[in-house]
């Protein structure tokens, strides 16, 4: 019963999708990521970047746990620029 449990609880961790990093280049429709080559479409990304995105981007995307949302973090080489806050 024990080895049964151990298993379960195996196969679970193994087949489970962990928040990530995920690294990618926007297309115009879609991010394709490095690694997988996987195809996220826009409709699954969020965040305060998106309108800055131009075709050939690379960008950093958070991959939320359970892997089906994104958050865009960063677009490589775009440099930073911070809004000057008025009090």
């Amino acid at each position: 019963m024990i080895r049964e449990i151990k298993q379960i609880v195996e196969n679970y961790i193994n087949n489970r999708n962990m928040a990530s990093l995920v690294i990618g280049t926007y297309d115009g429709k879609y991010i394709v990521t490095d690694k997988q080559k996987m195809k996220i479409p826009m409709s699954c990304v969020a965040g305060n970047l998106l309108s800055s995105l131009k075709i050939g981007d690379r960008v950093y995307l958070f991959q939320n746990d359970g892997g089906a949302d994104f958050y865009l973090l960063e677009i490589i080489g775009l440099p930073a620029v911070l809004e000057e806050r008025k009090p």
